[in-house]
């Protein structure tokens, strides 16, 4: 097949992350690849030399809606012209500003489009006219593909289901690491990774912790990550006198070396599109303690069985959750190992054909 994925950039991020998982197993199936960017930025993960990198002259910043709808336009121009040129089967948006631009740029041309909502829809900032375009684009695109059964369930309207739900791959050079076993990693320190933002809640994280410490004074806490509320976490740390054991360290750059040797792993979430950081912890084996937010983590983990699923914001529950976690050793054995079957659940291999199962049925071609 010829793909192109089509995307605002290929800086660090979940969404960048997964095509260029996707676009080099492709490569390496004999597909012809391309992705297509706004942002003319280098990309930050390795892209197999086969995969074509097409740049767009990027938007920039508008002081007017009538430059804006001139930006838009011009932008939409240039899709049109590279699809002319590389003349794929299918072009792939992750994102929905990027599927508006396709949609009206492919108008008329044979080539299939399709949408994938990366985010939950139902915390979307952009409010109810962007929901409503959304909801008109899915309902006029080719395809749809979703990382959860939550984010299907919104655009699911009318009756209408033309999606499918692929959830995303295991990172190829995580796979390659050795599991290092669970009782060879430290057994006092709990681990998160993540953005320092109200939607990951670790307002809520610090509390629940400070409240855990209370009984188990070895522990400690430490949050890789930066972030508009790192002056907030501080302040709040400062206020529950936990700067002993709560640590803000910054951003990671070396996450699943870290994650390797991590015993345990917490997700706090308020809300996810597809939580990247719980499934890697879980493919390198660490005991995972997750809010059931939307959306993701519910999909992933089996409670009591490969992670533990804590009602989503219960401050008591989390409490629970990680002293259950934290005396049970023969629970801890147990989740670290059937973690690791996230390892074939979710590699690159068997999500990468389950795409190219839903492109060939929207392409109808032969299987």
């Amino acid at each position: 097949m010829n793909i192109i994925f089509y995307h605002s950039s290929l800086k660090q991020g979940g969404a960048e992350r997964v095509i260029t998982s996707l676009a080099n197993y492709f490569s390496k199936q004999g597909h012809l690849v391309s992705i297509m960017t706004i942002d003319n930025s280098a990309p930050e993960y390795q892209i197999n030399k086969n995969v074509a990198l097409v740049k767009l002259s990027g938007l920039r910043d508008s002081k007017t809606l009538w430059q804006s709808v001139k930006l838009n336009i011009g932008l939409m121009l240039q899709v049109r012209k590279c699809v002319k040129l590389i003349k794929p089967d299918v072009v792939v948006c992750f994102g929905v500003n990027q599927l508006f631009h396709a949609y009206w740029a492919v108008k008329g041309m044979e080539c299939k489009i399709i949408g994938s909502e990366r985010a939950n829809p139902y915390k979307d900032p952009c409010g109810r006219l962007w929901n409503t375009i959304k909801l008109y684009l899915y309902h006029h695109v080719d395809g749809f593909v979703f990382q959860t059964n939550g984010a299907r369930q919104f655009y699911n309207t009318k009756g209408i289901d033309k999606g499918c739900v692929i959830q995303n791959p295991v990172p190829e050079e995580l796979m390659q690491m050795e599991n290092v076993d669970f009782r060879q990693r430290p057994a006092d320190v709990f681990y998160s990774f993540g953005r320092l933002s109200y939607a990951k809640s670790y307002d809520f994280l610090i509390k629940s912790f400070s409240e855990f410490h209370k009984k188990h004074k070895e522990c400690k806490l430490v949050i890789y990550g930066e972030g508009k509320d790192r002056g907030k976490l501080e302040k709040l740390i400062l206020e529950l006198q936990a700067g002993e054991y709560i640590f803000l360290p910054g951003k990671a750059e070396d996450v699943f070396c870290k994650l390797q040797t991590a015993r345990f792993f917490i997700l706090s979430s308020r809300h996810e599109g597809m939580p990247n950081s719980l499934l890697e912890a879980m493919a390198l084996g660490c005991i995972c303690v997750s809010t059931d937010c939307s959306f993701g983590p519910n999909e992933i983990i089996a409670d009591g069985k490969n992670g533990l699923l804590v009602k989503n914001q219960s401050q008591e529950k989390m409490v629970e959750a990680l002293e259950r976690v934290y005396t049970d050793k023969e629970l801890q054995k147990t989740v670290s190992e059937n973690a690791l079957d996230i390892r074939n659940r979710n590699s690159v291999i068997y999500i990468g054909e389950q795409y190219l199962r839903y492109f060939r049925r929207v392409c109808k071609k032969e299987l």
